[in-house]
């Protein structure tokens, strides 16, 4: 057993934390970060400049934090993973927070079990009530609306949307620009570029968001690769090769092999007829 922490204080000695907010002398704080009333930072926390604790917000060590977050009322960032098999006094490698995040109210995000941080990228936006379990990683630019819940290392990446309400199983991945609808429970991995609907099927690429990011040539290609990945009868050792093959040229299909190649959950099934506007450019 090591020597005894030494109490959480009080902090009233810089303006930008409230008189109610309670630091531990462990912490370290950009000069510029605001605490709000009733915030607790315990362990070895660190805040970088510009973020802000609106109130009643509970960090926990290992935990950093990056610049210009904004972090609403009753985020708990860095508490013990909900796992019977790990004990809740090991620190373990604790939370990393990127930049420029919105966390809405009850966002709550759990330390890991391994030797790599639950990590939450830059630019992201968690609505009310989500939910990183131990060992999530979340990239950059991603939105979770309300009540979404990531178990146990989820992989999350770039500029993906999940809907209000779904639930990822633990060890899923969520490919690149995907989008997922709301109320559903996602059990296998999502290709990148696509769309899941509410049947837990994939429908179609994500022509919207592959729009919106400036990347409208690569749909056709990607269109092809999703034939051979999804509803031409190929395994995904044979669709893996034909793509790399016939598609070698466009870095998105090739991402998308790598992608099938490396799944452990399986592809999430195919909508034989799409009904979405997965059939025109």
């Amino acid at each position: 057993m090591g020597p005894p922490q030494a109490p959480l204080k009080r902090s009233i000695f810089l303006a930008n934390i409230h008189p109610t907010a309670l630091v531990d002398p462990k912490a370290t704080l950009a000069d510029d970060a605001k605490i709000g009333p009733w915030c607790r930072i315990e362990g070895d926390v660190r805040i970088g400049s510009g973020t802000r604790l609106i109130s009643n917000v509970h960090l926990e060590g290992p935990l950093r934090v990056g610049d210009n977050n904004t972090i609403y009322p009753n985020v708990c960032l860095g508490f013990a993973a909900q796992d019977r098999k790990y004990d809740p006094t090991t620190p373990g490698a604790g939370v990393t927070v990127g930049d420029d995040n919105i966390l809405r109210e009850g966002v709550t995000i759990h330390r890991a079990t391994g030797d790599h941080p639950t990590a939450l990228g830059s630019d992201n936006y968690l609505m009310v009530n989500s939910h990183l379990g131990h060992d999530v990683i979340v990239g950059d630019r991603c939105n979770l609306a309300n009540g979404v819940l990531l178990g146990g290392h989820v992989i999350v990446q770039d500029d993906v949307t999940i809907g209000g309400g779904t639930a990822v199983h633990q060890n899923c991945r969520i490919g690149r620009r995907s989008m997922v609808a709301g109320v559903i429970a996602v059990i296998q991995d999502v290709l990148p570029f696509c769309v899941v609907f509410h049947t837990r099927e994939i429908i179609g690429l994500n022509l919207i968001g592959l729009r919106r990011a400036g990347m409208r040539d690569e749909i056709r290609p990607l269109k092809q690769a999703l034939e051979y990945a999804g509803s031409s009868g190929l395994s995904n050792k044979a669709a893996v090769e034909r793509i790399r093959a016939e598609l070698a040229d466009h870095p998105t299909c090739l991402e998308m092999a790598d992608f099938i190649e490396s799944t452990k959950r399986g592809i999430s099934p195919f909508n034989k007829s799409p009904r979405s506007a997965a059939d025109s450019d």
